[in-house]
């Protein structure tokens, strides 16, 4: 992530000294050095046990493994900000990892789009889980080997959207990018109609206000959205102007939901499928 693009994150999730700050789909930390830089104490968690733990293959030119010093401890440490690191989890962010009554001040990430690679979370490839193996009984007799199953971009969303619900103090935000595909002649559109064609793209919980979006072009059919949203509080207060994007319609609430899960779900698809 660009650096000023993570400064501009953390200015949107109003990260001070005294916030505590998670990034479910931390990579190589650089949103979290964005909010280190703010103040705030910051943790993180992703699936790649390699690169939390600083092993496996590295991605840079000319050097095949990664050092054990390429981590995000130290990525802080270069800016004098390792005093405000928590610590950094080897999680699946579809699993219930973190306990409800852990609540953070701000939630800042950039879930993968599936576009280098498909995006994953643990799963069982083959036959469902027998439930009454006795794990007792097969431990040391053979050795599992985590499998990873694909993890749909609306999925992905969804899940986020829950555990920012479950995990943020009340009035606290969820800051995010949002990959879109969107074939439309941009020219015949007012910025009221573009605006409105946009934010249907962005997914809704019943639980947070869209307090505001914008876009990134990244091609001429592909963007991605900056997303703000803020945790209700307890008691809603009338007369606010954030815009709710949850509706008294449980049936028309579901329906949007799935509409905007499908839209965000094809969006590898139309990335990778030929232009006419």
């Amino acid at each position: 992530m660009d650096p000023l693009l993570s400064l501009i994150m953390a200015n949107m999730a109003n990260v001070d000294s005294t916030s505590i700050v998670f990034d479910p789909f931390v990579g190589t930390g650089s949103l979290l050095v964005g909010a280190a830089h703010c103040g705030a104490h910051v943790l993180g968690a992703d699936l790649d046990y390699n690169l939390v733990h600083s092993r496996g293959l590295s991605s840079r030119m000319g050097q095949k493994y990664r050092k054990k010093e390429e981590n995000i401890l130290n990525n802080l440490k270069q800016y004098g900000l390792e005093s405000k690191y928590i610590d950094i989890l080897a999680a699946d962010f579809s699993s219930e990892y973190i306990k409800k009554s852990f609540i953070f001040d701000a939630i800042i990430t950039d879930p993968p789009y599936g576009i280098r690679e498909k995006a994953k979370k643990i799963g069982n490839k083959g036959s469902k889980i027998n439930p009454e193996i006795n794990i007792e009984e097969v431990q040391g007799k053979s050795v599992h080997f985590v499998q990873h199953i694909k993890y749909n971009l609306g999925d992905i969303y969804l899940d986020l959207l829950d555990f920012a619900s479950s995990h943020l103090a009340s009035g606290a935000k969820l800051v995010y990018w949002l990959p879109i595909y969107l074939n439309i002649d941009r020219n015949n559109k007012s910025f009221e109609e573009m605006k409105q064609i946009l934010k249907e793209f962005i997914p809704c919980h019943e639980n947070l206000y869209l307090r505001c979006f914008s876009e990134q072009r990244l091609t001429q059919f592909t963007s991605r959205l900056l997303v703000t949203m803020i945790k209700k509080s307890k008691i809603d207060v009338q007369g606010n102007n954030f815009d709710e994007l949850n509706t008294n319609n449980k049936n028309d609430k579901s329906n949007r939901t799935e509409n905007k899960k499908e839209l965000l779900n094809q969006f590898r698809e139309n990335y990778f499928s030929p232009r006419k």
